[in-house]
Formats: C-alpha cells, structure tokens, sequence
C-alpha cells in the first residue's frame, strides 16, 4: 500500500485517488509514451500473455528494438514483470490501484 507522507501532503495542492484498474492505467498512460501504454493496456487486458502474442496485439514485434525498449520502461517503472517470456501486470500496479 502507498501512501503520501506529511512532506508529501504539504507540497502538493491536490491529490487524485486512483482506486480501479482503468484509472490507474489513465493515470499511467498520461506519463507514457503512445507505445508503451499500448503495451501495458494488452497486458491488463490479457495477463499471462506470451511476448510473441503481446506483440501480435499491441502492433509490435517481439524481439524488435521499439517492442524491447518499451518493455524495458515499463519493468523499470515495476508496472510490469516478465518471467519464462510471459508478461503480467506487477503487483505494484494494482495496490496503486487499491490504495
């Protein structure tokens, strides 16, 4: 669970509660790039998706360099992980989502 710490409350002016699934990846999609949230939405919409079938969906080629970059932002920033070439959405994802 995240939650914002004094300091936290006292420099910012307004604070928006992301509390389902689809405001989340709004709230996400607004900091990504057009590709990214392409991605990240393929697999919130299909978790356990093979990397082949990902990028089938989202329009990219798995093992190209854009579809490989974009996959790389998105584990750096924990929304996603990636394991025996399946991506799912990361944990973190959804406890933004039920903070």
């Amino acid at each position: 669970m995240f939650s914002l710490t004094d300091l936290g409350i006292s420099v910012t002016t307004e604070v928006e509660k992301v509390n389902t699934r689809n405001g989340a990846f709004s709230f996400w999609s607004n900091y990504l790039g057009i590709g990214q949230s392409k991605i990240l939405k393929t697999i919130l919409d299909n978790p356990g998706i093979d990397l082949d079938e990902l990028g089938n969906q989202s329009g990219y080629t798995n093992g190209g360099g854009t579809f490989g970059n974009y996959i790389r932002e998105l584990k750096r920033l924990e929304l996603i992980t990636i394991t025996d070439k399946i991506a799912k959405p990361n944990n973190v994802f959804f406890q933004l989502v039920n903070a």
